[in-house]
């Protein structure tokens, strides 16, 4: 797929005179590297009886232009912020950061930088303590309350967005500099006048689930969305622009599905970054297996639900959830050895023998979707915890005994508008102007799963940790359909 969207890409560049400006669209970048990160999800939950969760983060400038990003934490429930800060980095800089759960049951998700790049509003500082910034539920409690929770667990599961707001020139770009000493040159020079130019791109970012107590760690590239901007939007920290309904956002989007390339042009920037991220399906593996005690959940984040939430019946991904705050989903579930079994949330007379009805549901901005095995066909349902992540944002999708190991494809609705689309043949080379839809719905994510083995024996008699795991990004299709 990668070399196919080059392919594309290299072809509509080289029409611009049939395409203006072609080579700007938003797209979910294929190498990994953009202009803005989606982390799908952190956690610092806690499993096998308090064994907590660490979420670490990295995040890479590949290019030789010193840059300016907007990181933001958010959590799982509503997709409200709960942390932010201005990252300075140099050319060729990598920061790292970590976010933990606090001493206190009672207190905010804690996000420590043991990271020497520079950063608008300065950590807070406390005599051996790494640099730290305490999450907060400003965002979802008091004016703000959304009727999901007010306290400071919801800031403990969530997941991250990072956008380039800027390249960064002059003096602000020579004290963001990394010296021979491993420090910037002068972090002082960002209280001046900062100038920037347009964004160039050449992020990208890594997250790691570890437990170390668990003998759990899930590592994962995050998403990247490429050619978000043409124009600089740099903002102090306090300042809630930019996003990814800024005015400065590209309101074209390009993708490809089956073989078709599509550029479509859309009214905001915001409906174009969800096209990018549109899937109709999702597909992954599931590991249940008994002797093993196996788990497997899948995270499931939608990162521009929140824009559409306020505006119900516009038109949108989510335009259509007036009713309801969830989104409902179809599962096709397929046993390595086994016949393959379809769960609706209604099927009503329709159903037949290959089909079970059960409540399915993807309930926040972050889902994690737990499968576990039940004696009860129709026992799924929202769940305080989730076996592998410890989740209290899940779902529980209740299969049979029987399934033990095998596959399953999760099928989301279809709400998006059509969009003018120049549409690009890959087999032929033509292009048309057609009205196009994309199906399913803005989505990232990926399965994790686990083997627990306890405690083993090991070299010269001793005992070993027997628990391991693994993270899958999830196989998604895209669809577009022309009326």
């Amino acid at each position: 797929m990668s070399h196919v969207i080059r392919i594309v890409l290299a072809a509509l560049a080289a029409c611009a005179a049939l395409v203006p400006a072609a080579s700007h669209a938003v797209y979910l970048s294929p190498d990994g590297l953009g202009q803005a990160l989606i982390f799908p999800y952190y956690t610092v939950r806690s499993v096998d009886g308090g064994n907590t969760y660490n979420t670490f983060i990295s995040i890479v400038n590949h290019t030789a232009d010193a840059k300016v990003l907007r990181v933001r934490f958010r959590e799982s429930k509503n997709g409200r912020e709960v942390g932010n800060f201005n990252l300075f980095l140099g050319p060729r800089d990598t920061w790292v950061g970590a976010i933990a759960a606090p001493p206190d049951a009672s207190l905010p998700a804690r996000l420590f930088n043991p990271d020497n790049s520079c950063v608008l509003p300065a950590f807070s500082v406390l005599t051996g303590v790494t640099p730290f910034l305490d999450f907060s539920s400003a965002a979802y409690s008091g004016a703000f309350a959304d009727g999901l929770g007010t306290g400071n667990d919801r800031t403990r599961e969530g997941y991250v967005e990072v956008i380039e707001m800027a390249a960064i020139t002059g003096g602000a770009a020579a004290g963001v500099t990394i010296g021979a000493n491993g420090r910037p040159a002068n972090c002082a020079a960002l209280d001046g006048i900062i100038n920037t130019v347009a964004p160039t791109g050449g992020l990208s970012g890594t997250l790691t689930l570890l437990n170390v107590q668990s003998g759990l760690d899930f590592t994962a590239n995050a998403d990247a969305l490429a050619q978000l901007s043409v124009l600089p939007f740099y903002r102090a920290a306090n300042d809630p622009y930019p996003d990814f309904n800024s005015g400065e956002i590209l309101t074209s989007s390009f993708l490809i599905a089956a073989d078709r390339g599509y550029r479509m042009q859309w009214t905001g920037g915001v409906d174009a970054v969800s096209a990018a991220l549109m899937r109709k399906t999702l597909d992954n593996e599931i590991i249940l297996d008994s002797a093993t005690q196996s788990s497997t959940d899948w995270v499931v984040t939608f990162p521009t639900k929140r824009f559409y939430e306020t505006t119900r019946g516009a038109p949108g991904p989510f335009a259509n959830e007036l009713s309801q705050p969830f989104v409902q989903f179809a599962l096709s579930v397929q046993p390595r050895d086994g016949v393959t079994r379809n769960y609706q949330n209604e099927c009503g007379f329709t159903c037949d023998p290959a089909m079970t009805e059960i409540p399915l549901r993807l309930d926040g901005a972050a889902t994690v979707v737990g499968f576990r095995n039940s004696t009860s066909a129709n026992a799924s349902g929202a769940a305080g915890t989730s076996g592998a992540l410890g989740s209290t944002s899940a779902w529980i999708v209740s299969l049979p005994q029987g399934v033990q190991n095998g596959t399953a494809i999760l099928s989301l609705p279809s709400r998006m508008g059509p969009a003018a689309s120049r549409t690009f043949n890959i087999g032929t080379g033509d292009f048309v102007t057609e009205n196009a839809r994309v199906e399913g719905l803005p989505a990232v994510g990926f399965a994790v799963r686990t083997f627990r083995n306890g405690s083993l024996t090991c070299t010269g008699a001793a005992t070993c940790q027997g628990n391991y795991g693994g993270m899958y990004t999830h196989e998604a299709k895209r669809s577009v359909l022309v009326p």
